[in-house]
């Protein structure tokens, strides 16, 4: 499995997702120097539809579940307060 790491314009942020590709289950780990809080976690289709949603307390490591994705690429965009502070992409299989 490979990871993908997130491109983020704070250096202070630093996410992981893996593995990447993935089939219904991938993880995210989250590291920052300063706390996060109000984070969200929001997956669009490669064409810009919005596929889902979840919240994040911030700071760790969890395991996400998308069983109703279909295969394809996807863009994930990691928000606090409704500011995006990195984003990435997941191959779903």
């Amino acid at each position: 499995p490979t990871a993908a790491i997130s491109i983020s314009d704070n250096s202070n942020i630093k996410v992981e997702a893996y593995p990447n590709p993935f089939h219904n289950e991938t993880n995210i780990v989250i590291n920052s120097a300063t706390p996060l809080t109000q984070c969200r976690l929001e997956v669009y289709s490669i064409d810009g539809k919005k596929e889902g949603e979840l919240q994040i307390p911030g700071n760790g490591r969890y395991k996400l579940s998308f069983p109703y994705l279909a295969a394809g690429t996807y863009i994930w965009s990691l928000l606090e307060k409704n500011a995006a502070i990195a984003h990435g992409k997941w191959i779903m299989e």
